[in-house]
Order: structure tokens, then sequence, then C-alpha cells
């Protein structure tokens, strides 16, 4: 039966006290979020919909299907929200078998730890399409408020930091507050987001100087031990789309704990170029600059102080 239950999404078409109250009390676990229209200028969209957004006619409920069902049927004006995949709620289903929509235990999670932190006055909507939720990179908030909440990043151009947008089921968004660069740790880059393609050569290019100089002996300035820290912080776990990214991510990494002097996490990952990306490289391009900077790491630990 555990195998069965699942966070359903329930329907009104104007969402009251008595009716949430009623749900509520069925003897499911719940969800009722309080959210709000953003006073952002990007989301006039949500500004337009306020009267009809702030009443929010979903209550989200964890169980078995048959029984919820069957609980709502004892309940007006409220009912599960089905679909088909492809289909939009509300459109026509034709002869497709009705199918509840269903949300992750994970995005649940997510959507209401992100809302519980809004106590006063509610979490802020945002509205975003399912293209743009797609073309933005996976991320999790490692530091302050909103630490371990998941989401998309939403950036402003020429930003590292923003807004991460939590979205459940794409019924809807809601956003945290500005976040730090510092604070953003990339799960997965987007497929269709190629501002990654430009990090990585922006970032190799400065990381081969500072190889250059570890390997000669000159000290690093504190601002460039600080990018290679944050380029650690950011990038280092992150999901790439490709074998070449994942080859030029994994390089840059190496690169990062030699230039920062961490030795222990610079050879486990000099033996991962070793036994996993080099033996299946076919750029000759990228296994140049994977076996360059492991002779400059040999030098840089045969010259390292005992």
């Amino acid at each position: 039966m555990a195998d069965n239950i699942r966070w359903f999404v329930a329907q009104a078409p104007y969402m009251t006290e008595s009716i949430r109250e009623n749900v509520q009390n069925l003897g499911y676990e719940t969800f009722v979020p309080i959210l709000k229209a953003t006073d952002d200028d990007e989301n006039k969209a949500v500004k337009r919909k306020t009267s009809k957004m702030l009443t929010f006619n979903y209550v989200f409920i964890r169980g078995e299907r048959r029984q919820i069902e069957d609980s709502l049927r004892n309940i007006s004006r409220i009912h599960l929200l089905y679909h088909r995949p492809g289909v939009a709620p509300g459109k026509s289903y034709g002869n497709y078998e009705r199918k509840p929509m269903v949300v992750t235990d994970r995005e649940m999670e997510m959507f209401r730890r992100t809302v519980s932190l809004y106590q006063n006055g509610g979490a802020p909507m945002v509205d975003v399409d399912e293209r743009e939720l797609q073309s933005g990179d996976l991320v999790r908030i490692t530091g302050g408020l909103f630490a371990g909440v998941e989401g998309i990043l939403k950036t402003k151009k020429g930003k590292e930091g923003g807004k991460v947008i939590v979205s459940i089921s794409h019924l809807v968004s809601v956003s945290t507050v500005n976040i730090e660069p510092q604070y953003i740790q990339v799960i997965k880059f987007s497929s269709e987001n190629k501002h990654i393609y430009r990090k990585l050569d922006t970032m190799l290019a400065k990381a081969k100087l500072l190889m250059a100089k570890r390997a000669n002996g000159e000290e690093l300035t504190e601002t460039e031990q600080l990018d290679m820290q944050q380029f650690i912080n950011n990038y280092s776990m992150a999901e790439t789309e490709t074998q070449n990214m994942d080859a030029k991510l994994k390089t840059l990494t190496f690169m990062a704990y030699v230039v920062l002097g961490i030795y222990d996490y610079a050879n486990n990952a000099y033996r991962q170029l070793v036994n996993d990306v080099l033996p299946r490289m076919k750029s000759v391009r990228i296994k140049s600059l994977i076996e360059e900077q492991m002779q400059l790491y040999q030098k840089i630990i045969r010259n390292a102080p005992e």
C-alpha cells in the first residue's frame, strides 16, 4: 500500500475556507500554501491575476488515489485534478484514460520548504512557463535562510546569483529572494542554456594561468584563490549533457584543487581523469589539455614543501 501513496492535487472552482477545512479534516496529510503576487516588474502578468491567484484553488493531498477519490465525493465542488501526458489540465482528453496529477515527494518537499519560509504574507508567486524552466540550470542553495532548497536559477544578465524558482507540476511557481553567487551550487546544467560553454572556457583560461604560476613557485593572490574556491563550490558537482563538457568540468575541478593546494582531492580527481575520462576521450584537443595539466601537476607536487 505504501507504494501507492502519492501527493495528489485537488481543485475547486472557488476555494473557500470551509472547503479547505473539510479537506484537512479527512485524515490525510494536506498542504494548502499561502501565496502572494510579486511586485517585480517582470511579473506584471501575475499582478493582473492577483485576485484569482491569491485564492489559490488547489489543495495538495497525500494518500492512496482511490481512497482520496472516495473521500472527496463527500465534499461538493472539489475533485482531483486529472491530466494525461501532453495535454494541459482543462483540455479535451478524447478517449484517453484520465490520470490524476501526481506530485513527487521531492517536489513537494522543496515547495513546502520554500513556502514555509514566508510565514508573513505568503510566498511570492512568479509567472513562468515550462520553456523558461527548461532553459535554466537546476541548482541547490547552500547557505542562508533558503539553504537546502532546490530549483531553477533565474538570473539577470551578467550576474551569477539570482532568484531560485521552485515549481510544482507546472501548476504554480514560487520564488526565493535574490541568492548570492557563493550560495548557488549547480546540480545540473540545462541543455538549452549555452552560457556554461563560455563559463568553462573563461575559467579554463584563468586556471591555466594559475597552474603555470604554481608550477613556477609563484604565490596566488587572495582574489585568485577565491575565484577557484567559488568555482569548486558552484560547479564541481554539476551534471553535464555531453562527454566533452563533462571532461572539461572534471579537468577544471582537478586544476582548482591543485591551484588551492588541496592535494587529497586533487589526487582523487587525477585518478578519475586517468581511469575514467582519458580512456573515453575522443577529442584530441581536450585530451591534450588534460595531459598538459597532469604534467604541470607532477611538477607542482615535486616542488611542494614537505
